[in-house]
């Protein structure tokens, strides 16, 4: 009996935190784009007075977060993006590797007589070090304010 308590229970329990699920919500009008980013998890936002806070938030009420112990209106928010730590990480080394791959290559066209005289830099170190470096800067993980509309979703606290 007791078994099978413990086994109903675990189940409320987790039908409850699946489908409790706070967060905010961010549509894009023009593209029809719906995104869904869950309470505490990672998000990085630029505020209307400049400061850029990351961090894991937390959901105050139905116009509010926390991030850090800041509390932010989300009338605040200029940008808004997940920042998860494995990708932050990632865009730190794909911009180190591609400023190391293009600056020596860049310092090398100067000096470069003839077109086969630039070598690696041309065929490979311009190409691959641009690519590296540029990417995590164009990222499409930016919410833009005059873009996208921001909401935050509040689920009932239980369901059963």
């Amino acid at each position: 009996m007791k078994f099978n308590l413990k086994i109903i229970l675990a189940v409320l329990f987790i039908a409850n935190s699946m489908f409790s699920q706070q967060g905010i919500s961010l549509f894009n009008p023009r593209g029809g784009d719906l995104e869904f980013i869950k309470e505490h998890h990672r998000i990085k936002i630029k505020t209307a007075n400049g400061k850029n806070i990351a961090g894991q938030f937390t959901i105050l009420d139905s116009a509010t977060i926390k991030i850090k112990d800041h509390v932010i209106h989300l009338n605040q928010i200029v940008k808004i993006r997940r920042a998860s730590g494995f990708s932050t990480f990632m865009e730190t080394v794909s911009m180190t590797v591609g400023a190391s791959i293009l600056l020596p290559s860049l310092y090398n066209i100067p000096f470069a007589k003839t077109i086969d005289d630039l070598g690696f830099a041309a065929y490979i170190g311009l190409p691959t070090g641009s690519l590296l470096f540029v990417l995590p800067l164009t990222s499409k993980n930016k919410h833009k304010k005059e873009n996208w509309k921001y909401k935050i979703i509040i689920s009932n606290k239980s369901r059963f």
